[in-house]
């Protein structure tokens, strides 16, 4: 029998905490744990600089710009670091959970306590404007930046684009359970829940246009490869959305021998590629799913990443960085089928009822 093509180590970096939040960027991975935050050399694995947390600042969330890295810290400020040193350059306000946050164009959106989130001008580090989210709403996806606003989806349910001019919603909404993730196109805000719905939202009105039901909770952000959205759920699947119509247009089941241990997936072409337990996969534009190669440890914590040719992978404690050796008899690991389906799928009037769109503080 002909050995399985294999994902060649390049280095290994471990953790004595586990990871949190990652961000790749040309040269560098900043990985933040339950410890502190690590500044990653991506050509060898040496640490560049690292910056601890106290002992009750659990974990942070990441956002870069060209020269400073700035996190929400769990239980702590918001910290700005120079990115090529390390070293802490000032704080902001910011109490409760790590939140995700975004910086670009000159301006810092997070959230700065439950309930508020706020747009901070970089230059003067003064706020532009700050603004109310419903329950005291804590932020799990976004904010997102668009060309009319952020994006932003909460653990109670709550989704809705803020203005970029003074916060205000342009429209706001609730998903009825815990918003996961989110992908955006030109006319539509694809976001899934921890109730297991993937909705498809009017990005100008925040209507639900459809409402698939993926039967499971769902692993991460989906991906959108042209009219198509691609998620992955911790069942065992790979399931295909039409981005416009809505029907699913394949579920492919990837438990082959197991069904648990699935990533996120990382668009690559029209192909998607996600890890389960030790196993690469790749699912292609029609549901057809192939074994690329193994690893020899379980790496599924989040969606795979590229440098080059090269993977970077991530278990619950380590990165790696991994190369595709691949079989010179040209070995295929396995391939199947997905199973398809062009039903449109239906979900309850009461969770319809929760997805239209509503003004804040409307009851």
């Amino acid at each position: 029998m002909l050995a399985p093509a294999v994902l060649a180590l390049v280095w290994k970096r471990s953790f004595d905490a586990e990871i949190v939040d990652r961000l790749l960027i040309p040269g560098s991975l900043f990985v933040s744990t339950f410890r502190g935050i690590t500044n990653i050399n991506t050509t060898d694995g040496a640490t560049r600089w690292s910056y601890p947390l106290k002992e009750e600042e659990l974990g942070a969330r990441l956002a870069v710009t060209t020269d400073r890295v700035f996190a929400t810290v769990d239980n702590g400020p918001l910290v700005a670091l120079d990115l090529k040193s390390g070293k802490r350059l000032f704080t902001l306000p910011h109490s409760g959970p790590a939140t995700p946050l975004a910086a670009a164009d000159g301006t810092l959106v997070y959230s700065p306590a439950p309930g508020k989130v706020s747009s901070v001008a970089l230059e003067t580090r003064k706020a532009n404007w700050t603004t109310s989210l419903p329950d005291e709403e804590i932020l799990t996806v976004g904010p997102i930046p668009l060309q009319e606003g952020y994006f932003v989806g909460g653990k109670k349910g709550f989704v809705g684009i803020l203005s970029k001019k003074d916060g205000k919603p342009i429209w706001a909404g609730n998903m009825g359970g815990k918003v996961e993730g989110a992908v955006i196109s030109a006319e539509r805000v694809f976001a899934v829940t921890s109730n297991g719905y993937l909705v498809a939202l009017s990005r100008s009105t925040g209507t639900a246009v459809w409402i698939g039901d993926v039967g499971n909770s769902v692993v991460g952000t989906p991906v959108l490869l042209d009219e198509r959205v691609v998620l992955s759920s911790p069942g065992g699947f790979a399931i295909s959305f039409g981005s416009e119509l809505g029907p699913t247009l394949w579920r492919a089941s990837l438990n082959r021998d197991q069904d648990y241990g699935i990533s996120p997936a990382l668009a690559q072409g029209d192909e998607v590629i996600l890890m389960q337990r030790n196993r690469m996969l790749r699912v292609g534009a029609t549901g057809n799913v192939e074994e690329v190669a193994r690893f020899d440890q379980t790496a599924s914590r989040f969606a795979p990443a590229r440098i080059g040719d090269d993977f970077v992978l991530f278990a619950s404690h380590a990165a790696f960085r991994v190369r595709l050796k691949t079989a010179t008899s040209g070995y295929n690991a396995g391939s199947w089928r997905a199973t398809t389906s062009f039903s449109p799928l239906e979900a309850p009037s009461r969770v319809l009822s929760a997805m239209l769109p509503e003004r804040l503080g409307r009851r």
